[in-house]
């Protein structure tokens, strides 16, 4: 369960090179998989100023991760739940959401994930830090 609006911006944090075509410009749709049981952890940034959510990443992300923070994913709740995605609020920190549902298994599943994320990269905006 979330409290999100439809227009509200969710942003995923990028540390990985293969997440990213710096020559379009773009999220590659890899972005977008779910990798874990607790899915893909976004944050709420809506009408946060730039430095503040910056500095959400280097607080409550970046120490998880080895990794240099390359930028971020930005996309409307809306798009997730056209994919028919589980956007559920998963507090501390605050404003911290999982994103959950990308289908795994059969071919039919895989061609179904992969138009779901060419769509999200479609309305995404990708934001890069260095």
């Amino acid at each position: 369960m979330h409290d999100l609006k439809p227009l509200d911006i969710l942003s995923r944090f990028l540390f990985h090179k293969k997440h990213i075509n710096r020559d379009k410009g773009v999220v590659n749709t890899s972005v977008f998989t779910e990798k874990h049981p607790k899915g893909f952890s976004v944050f709420n940034i809506t009408s946060l100023p730039e430095l503040k959510i910056w500095c959400i990443a280097e607080e409550y992300v970046v120490p998880y991760y080895s990794q240099l923070l390359l930028g971020r994913c930005e996309l409307e709740t809306q798009y997730y739940e056209q994919a028919h995605l589980t956007i559920e609020k998963s507090e501390p920190p605050p404003k911290h959401y999982n994103i959950h549902g990308m289908p795994v298994g059969t071919d039919y599943e895989e061609a179904k994930k992969l138009s779901l994320r060419q769509m999200m990269v479609s309305k995404s905006k990708l934001i890069l830090k260095i």
